[in-house]
């Protein structure tokens, strides 16, 4: 319900006006509909908020420009091994502002639809290094001048981050995508000249496409 709130003098100028109309028939008056803002921030839909910088920043489904994707990539490693590499992101196709987290893992051999959905269970992870030889997460931000930022540029330490994986469901809706995944994370960013940007109290939830 809309509420409206009159100052004293608003208020003496509006009583002034019934006593003059009391006896005239008062039209009823239609309240005004509740428009939604589109821009609203909705925990259930797609998106990506966490305090970069210093500043919180929010990317969301469908607003300003941005969008879900799922990652999918991965292939033969050594000895006939498997590096798999799946993650989900958000980003602006316009601007190419990006953020988004892929999970890192070596398998014997080529894995399975399962053993790849079973590395988005519900459990903490560690980060895993430049090479991808540690199998764990990476975060990685595109910014508005281009440049990249990852957990695994620079020295790539990441002592006292977190990351954890809260949500997988499975999602048919929209090929390719196959599931809804979601990570909280608190992390350092590097780019290639060494500098850095912390990352803190960041969730992403998102698409993914979780098969090799």
């Amino acid at each position: 319900m809309k509420k409206v709130f009159l100052s004293t003098m608003m208020l003496a100028v509006v009583m002034s006006g019934l006593l003059i109309t009391s006896c005239k028939k008062e039209k009823a008056v239609e309240p005004e509909p509740t428009v939604e803002d589109p821009n609203k921030f909705d925990p259930n839909s797609y998106y990506f908020q966490g305090t970069l910088a210093g500043t919180v920043t929010t990317f969301q489904q469908s607003v300003n420009g941005f969008y879900s994707g799922g990652t999918d990539s991965g292939g033969s490693g050594p000895g006939g091994s498997y590096i798999a590499d799946q993650g989900s992101v958000m980003m602006n196709p316009l601007t190419k502002v990006q953020i988004g987290f892929e999970l890192i893992k070596k398998f014997a051999a080529e894995p399975t639809n399962l053993e790849i959905y079973n590395m988005f269970i519900v459990q903490s992870q560690g980060y895993t290094d430049k090479d991808h030889t540690i199998n764990g997460a990476e975060v990685s931000f595109v910014d508005e001048a281009g440049t990249f930022w990852s957990t695994t540029n620079g020295t790539g330490s990441q002592t006292g981050s977190t990351f954890k994986i809260t949500e997988c469901t499975s999602y048919t809706s929209q090929f390719p995508f196959n599931a809804i995944v979601k990570a909280e994370f608190s992390c350092k960013l590097y780019d290639s000249k060494g500098n850095t940007k912390t990352l803190t109290a960041a969730t992403l939830r998102g698409y993914g496409v979780i098969y090799p």
